[in-house]
């Protein structure tokens, strides 16, 4: 049996066991140090079996797939990068769909949880952008949202301009608004905001996954440039099949995956091709991804030793294009420019809002030695970042990329490219695990690097391993982690009360009516009917009223149903007002024909005098207190007359 297939049967066999163990929980270490505790830990939650088939034919689709495209002959055409997008697109969907089977709803209430993003409701809360900018060090504390306090501006400036952009499209806004104003129909943050506020919410809960999706253009083009084809696909598959950058949806980590891979593809292609424009390109994306998280700092770090070892240790031909000047200015040249282009949004902010970078960096540090690190334990995390990183980036790209980095070191000619960005890779992530400063899961933190890390060893391994089929193994050993973390595990979880419709048992009105409410979005919320209990007036015991409503879809206010009992005179002495059904089933969620059953009780007062009463009920908007008007021109109808002896 050749060496390559024996190999890829051991990475196989080993994945296979730590699936094992996972779905049978039977290492619960591997889920983190210590639950109920203020380290990090994964839930075990097994999925129910009958939503498990979205993610196992996607996983399926995606291994059958890799196997057909290594055993291609070289081609240029674009046709297996647009099915690997689809396929990681469609795999992260179905391992949503496993967690929920609403997955529209699932990506929204991720995004919109404080504790798994929130930067949506952060900027929306915003009175006035520029000034918060310019105030935003002493801001960051008061914020109620853990990520603002700990991050640049960067996440809330792109929410809030794309709010405001959205603002400028009344239509599209309204349009994009409504599935996540019914998906989120008894929130009341999301229902008092403009439609704008819900678009930008709608579009940003995608923009992570897609992005996570698209990852394999710059991951092949990376990869073509150091590899041959069969390698190349090899690393490509290998990023595709990354179980954090499946896993973590949608996560901000996700954007950075595809922003450091594309950064780095542009830094090398403009110091390969003597292109000063592609040099400046990258550093404007690193400086973007600094000022989205201050933690990407360490990547512009790398990319900036990257660049010093091609110009001062070059593998290929010295530097050329930056300049008809000096050795030493011509080599310097490419450094200064990514320098300064890796600077450019802080420089901006600082020059357009007076804001020193170092503020920002002094703040945020200490909200997260405050918030996190000083309550984790550094012995607890340097051995337990280990075991994540190996969990989700895999035991192909965590071992390979070890392999190239030591394969490097031993070479006697000058690194290649992949080669010196192993070798700095390895590095900075022992530097960052020997400083502690983050100690934090490192299953999602990590995700900047993991794309690189795939590259790297996916060409490595694809060089090494002539035999195809163990090729294949290998990327069968990544999808089996994917799926056993994705299924078993709950990495990921939205804390925020989730939309659901309550139980209503299904009885149709004693007394059946034809009355409908106009609303001003032209919905039509009709009573038809009603049931009256607790008539013992004798004992003064409640009124107990059951309407039946039904409408012809949801609202775009939480509409209030009131219920009042009126003297002759007009007089309320008692009343009971409410959203429907006990106030978890507001008319936002109400869809087409759906029977509403709608329970009130109304306290008479003890000296309630005899005599003839009416009993009213309508609906109206809490937020003006305008009550919506009937079909027969009314703001209230007349359930009946009722008579207190």
């Amino acid at each position: 049996m050749p060496r390559g297939r024996l190999i890829g049967i051991l990475f196989l066999g080993v994945s296979l066991a730590l699936a094992a163990l996972i779905f049978a929980d039977a290492w619960p270490f591997l889920r983190g140090p210590a639950p109920g505790t203020s380290e990090w830990y994964w839930p075990h939650l097994l999925r129910p079996i009958s939503r498990w088939w979205p993610s196992i034919l996607f996983a399926v689709a995606l291994a059958g797939f890799g196997a057909w495209w290594i055993r291609q002959e070289e081609s240029h055409s674009q046709f297996p990068i647009v099915i690997l997008i689809l396929l990681i697109l469609g795999l992260q969907l179905a391992l949503l769909y496993a967690d929920r089977p609403n997955v529209g709803a699932e990506l929204v209430d991720r995004t919109l949880s404080k504790a798994s993003n929130g930067y949506v409701a952060t900027a929306g809360e915003l009175s006035d952008l520029n000034e918060t900018l310019r105030n935003f060090p002493a801001i960051m504390p008061a914020f109620d949202n853990d990520h603002a306090r700990t991050h640049p501006p960067g996440f809330i400036v792109a929410h809030s301009l794309t709010d405001r952009l959205l603002q400028r499209s009344p239509m599209l806004a309204q349009r994009l608004a409504r599935p996540v104003t019914y998906w989120r129909c008894t929130d009341l943050w999301v229902l008092s905001r403009p439609a704008s506020s819900a678009a930008s919410l709608l579009i940003w809960s995608w923009i992570p996954s897609i992005m996570a999706a698209l990852i394999v253009i710059p991951a092949h083009r990376l990869a073509r440039r150091w590899f041959a084809p069969v390698p190349a696909r090899m690393a490509t598959l290998l990023v595709a099949s990354l179980p954090a950058l499946l896993i973590f949806v949608p996560s901000a980590d996700q954007l950075f995956a595809c922003l450091s891979l594309l950064s780095l593809l542009l830094l090398v292609a403009g110091l390969g091709e003597q292109r000063p424009a592609l040099v400046l390109l990258s550093g404007i994306i690193v400086s973007l991804m600094s000022f989205l998280s201050l933690g990407n700092v360490a990547w512009a770090a790398l990319l900036g030793a990257y660049t010093l070892l091609w110009l001062f240790w070059p593998a290929q031909s010295p530097v050329k294009g930056f300049g008809e000047v000096g050795m030493l200015q011509r080599r310097l040249a490419p450094a200064a420019l990514y320098i300064l282009s890796a600077a450019s949004f802080w420089l901006v902010y600082w020059l357009g809002w007076g804001v020193a970078p170092w503020e920002i960096a002094r703040v945020g540090l200490e909200q997260h030695h405050e918030l996190v690190t000083s309550l984790r334990r550094y012995d607890w995390w340097l051995g337990y970042n280990l075991i994540d990183l190996l969990l989700f980036a895999g035991l192909p790209v965590a071992l390979g990329l070890l392999w190239r980095a030591t394969e490097g070191f031993g070479e006697k000619a000058r690194l290649r490219d992949d080669g010196r960005i192993a070798v700095l890779l390895v590095a900075l992530l022992l530097a960052i695990n020997l400083a502690g400063t983050t100690r934090g899961e490192v299953g999602r933190l990590w995700l900047v690097f993991m794309p690189t890390a795939a590259v790297v060893a996916g060409g490595m391994l694809g060089r090494r391993i002539t035999d195809r089929p163990g090729l294949w193994l290998l990327l069968a050993a990544q999808i089996v982690l994917v799926l056993s973390i994705g299924l078993a595990w709950r990495p990921f979880f939205a804390v925020i009360l989730p939309v659901e419709r309550p139980a209503m048992v299904a009885s149709g009105p004693a007394i059946p009516l034809d009355v409908s409410f106009l609303t001003p979005d032209n919905r039509q919320i009709q009573l038809s009917g009603y049931t009256i209990g607790g008539l013992d007036f004798a004992v003064r015991s409640p009124l107990e009223v059951t309407l039946h409503w039904q409408t012809d879809g949801p609202t775009l206010r939480p509409y209030v149903v009131f219920v009042q009992l009126l003297r002759s005179d007009g007089t309320m002495i008692a009343q009971h007002d409410a959203w429907p059904v006990g106030g978890t089933w507001p008319t936002t969620c109400w869809i087409n024909g759906e029977a509403v059953i709608d329970r009130h009780q109304i306290d008479l007062p003890d000296d309630t005098e005899t005599g003839r009463y009416k009993l009213i009920a309508g609906l109206y908007d809490a937020a003006g207190g305008d009550r919506l008007v009937a079909s027969n021109g009314a703001d209230a109808i007349e359930i009946l007359e009722i008579t207190v002896p």
